[in-house]
């Protein structure tokens, strides 16, 4: 029997690289199902971003994601551009990717997954002072996958559609109204001012009204014995405080930068006779926008 030879052949292929594509993109509100955004007057406000990218080399592959979170009609393409007014901007490295088993488990695993559970790739801190718009200045969100075997060559982007971020008119007053000792019959004297603070993202004026003041002994001091105005000024020269909401014109911007805008009211009164003791009374002070 003649004997039977076997010849084995190598076969081989390399594989081509596929460059990655973001196929879906979310950015999450808070309010009424997650079609607009709500701020929270003073503090930063976290916002979700879900979405998936797909790599056909493994999602091991992926260089990194950039994720940015913007006002429709602003520039947001790169950290540079981040103002916590109008973007937010946020590299995965591919170290955080290959971190997140989760999301990117290895070996077959060809997609990439922003679950909106991980702040540490997919919450945002909106800042109370993000500028609102709606419509065609409505924040979104784009993904952008960069490719590892491509050296680092963009992907296709993925952007979400717009959901409304809405006008939060808010203050706070740091200040409250200190007129010192002042006898019977005589007016205060001196600067009192109380501090009216912008906390939220459109430019306010804002309504005061007031209350009695109460004397600890004796008596009381009317309300529209107590004069304001939004410089300094002496008794006589100020509006009556009011029980009814009157409007201050103080234009107070909405802040842009690290430092918060304040406006100071400026207040006087005089003490009638008849009351003794420590007086004091509620003044309050009603955010508007301008």
């Amino acid at each position: 029997m003649p004997a039977t030879l076997n010849y084995v052949s190598t076969a081989s292929v390399t594989v081509g690289n596929v460059a990655p594509v973001a196929t879906s993109a979310t950015l999450v509100g808070n309010y009424n199902t997650n079609s607009e955004i709500v701020l929270t007057e003073g503090t930063t406000t976290p916002i979700a971003v879900t979405g998936t990218i797909t790599d056909a080399n493994g999602c091991v592959d992926l260089n990194h994601v950039t994720v940015a979170v913007y006002r429709n009609g602003t520039t947001c393409t790169s950290a540079g551009n981040a103002d916590n007014t109008n973007c937010y901007f946020e590299t995965i490295s591919h170290a955080t990717i290959i971190a997140d088993s989760a999301n990117c488990s290895g070996g077959t695993d060809t997609t990439y997954t922003l679950s909106g559970g991980n702040p540490t790739v997919s919450t945002f801190n909106l800042q109370y002072y993000a500028i609102p718009g709606s419509t065609s200045t409505a924040w979104k969100v784009t993904i952008t996958p960069y490719d590892g075997s491509g050296g680092g060559d963009v992907g296709t982007a993925n952007s979400s559609s717009g959901i409304a971020l809405d006008s939060t008119t808010a203050l706070e007053v740091t200040s409250s109204i200190t007129y010192g000792s002042v006898a019977n019959g005589a007016n205060s004297t001196g600067d009192h001012k109380a501090t009216v603070t912008n906390t939220g993202n459109i430019a306010i004026d804002y309504n005061l009204s007031g209350a009695d003041l109460t004397c600890t002994i004796l008596g009381s001091i009317p309300k529209g014995d107590e004069q304001y105005a939004t410089s300094s000024f002496s008794y006589g020269d100020g509006t009556a405080l009011s029980g009814t909401p009157t409007l201050v014109a103080a234009n107070i911007a909405a802040q842009t930068t690290g430092t918060p805008v304040t406006a100071d009211s400026y207040w006087q009164t005089t003490v009638p006779n008849g009351v003794n003791g420590t007086c004091s009374g509620d003044v309050t002070f009603a955010a508007v926008a301008h």
